[in-house]
């Protein structure tokens, strides 16, 4: 199997500890998805 990319792990530490074992070339991303959530959580729903 060839290294990825790009990995992006939703931020669970054993998730980005696996993927550095085992694709260690690989670049990772912070996964947008959980941070647009929280986000929109903060901001008040009339804006």
């Amino acid at each position: 199997m060839n290294d990825s990319v790009l990995v992006a792990p939703d931020g669970a530490p054993g998730l980005i500890r696996a993927v550095e074992e085992v694709f260690p070339q690989s670049l990772r991303q912070c996964c947008l998805a959980p941070t647009l959530r929280n986000l929109g959580a903060k901001v008040l729903k009339k804006r």
